[in-house]
């Protein structure tokens, strides 16, 4: 078994490493300020990247030793973090300059710096690597962004899709073939389908209380919702799209995860009290699929925002050549 979870805790300023098979904390691994969003994972470079908030940066992790070795300079309050098909590109949504920034991973630099609408927070890419959907919490809009491989300066904004009003988006998610938008509106409690041929929302769903996420799983049956004020995830049938379950987890519930080897979902509490912590009440929930019960939970660091599997047998062991801990001239956090 070498399955991890990667456990974004954006007030341990670490990342958890929690084992699948155990279920046991192996390791926090630390990282930059308030760090916010799932880590992305680089198979071919046996890498992971986590946006810090309140840094302007972003952290790379060498998974075959789970340690930081360096940190890229992108915009100001990155709050989330994609990578490309191929791992040539990483896109960051950064919150405080309205932008999202394209790192080229073979120098580890920003290349590119395109305009969004404000405050845009956690981003997807598409099934097929070609477009990145932005949604902007501040715009109540959906930014569509045509990413050009064969010469990244021209890669730009080609719509924006607006939502309803005060919808304030704080997730999108594409489904299985790219041609529908999911959007977790945190203040209008709802999720909106967006049809992206049409460029326009097609339907909205009342959910619970403040949205946080949206997700999809393998069957094409449900979506997952994380309603953080209702202390719950609910659940779409996607041939009525109406809500026909709400499961109860831990507190101020956010990141999700598919586990699809066992066919859960895994879904971080995001309590940012210490006594909680200490308690055990910062914690994952375990949902299963099957049963659209919640049957388990993880360990996890305090105030956990966003999770990540790892599968290390996925993972190319390559060699960090430490000479080159300080990625930029201008990151020098590390002795």
């Amino acid at each position: 078994m070498s399955r991890y979870a990667y456990v974004t805790n954006t007030d341990s300023n670490t990342i958890s490493v929690v084992d699948l098979q155990t279920t046991e904390e192996v390791k926090q691994v630390e990282i930059g300020d308030s760090p916010r969003g799932a880590i992305a994972i680089d198979k071919k470079r046996g890498l992971g990247y986590v946006s810090n908030c309140a840094g302007d940066t972003v952290s790379v992790i060498d998974l075959n030793s789970d340690k930081e070795y360096g940190r890229i300079r992108v915009g100001l309050a990155p709050r989330g973090v994609e990578i490309s098909k191929d791992s040539n590109y990483l896109f960051v949504t950064n919150s405080g300059s309205a932008s999202v920034s394209i790192v080229d991973l073979s120098i580890k630099k920003e290349v590119k710096n395109i305009e969004v609408g404000r405050n845009p927070r956690q981003l997807s890419i598409s099934p097929n690597s070609e477009y990145i959907y932005v949604p902007n919490f501040g715009s109540d809009s959906v930014s569509i962004i045509k990413i050009d491989y064969t010469n990244i300066d021209n890669t730009k904004v080609i719509t924006e899709i607006p939502l309803v009003s005060d919808a304030k988006p704080y997730h999108v998610y594409p489904n299985e073939d790219g041609t529908l938008l999911f959007t977790a509106n945190t203040f209008n409690h709802s999720v909106s389908v967006i049809d992206v041929a049409k460029e326009e929302v097609i339907r909205t769903i009342s959910v619970g209380y403040n949205p946080r996420a949206v997700i999809t799983e393998p069957t094409g049956k449900y979506l997952f919702v994380s309603a953080e004020a209702s202390n719950a995830v609910s659940v779409i049938d996607r041939k009525i799209w109406q809500e026909i379950e709400r499961i109860p987890v831990g507190p101020t519930p956010r990141g999700m995860i598919v586990d699809e080897v066992n066919n859960y979902v895994l879904v971080t509490a995001f309590d940012r009290t210490k006594i909680a912590y200490l308690a055990g009440q910062d914690r994952i929930s375990i949902i299963s699929i099957d049963t659209l019960k919640r049957v388990g939970n993880l360990p996890s660091g305090l105030g956990a925002c966003s999770i990540n599997i790892v599968d290390t047998k996925e993972i190319e062991k390559t060699i960090i050549d430490k000479s080159k801990r300080d990625i930029s001239p201008t990151n020098r956090k590390m002795a």
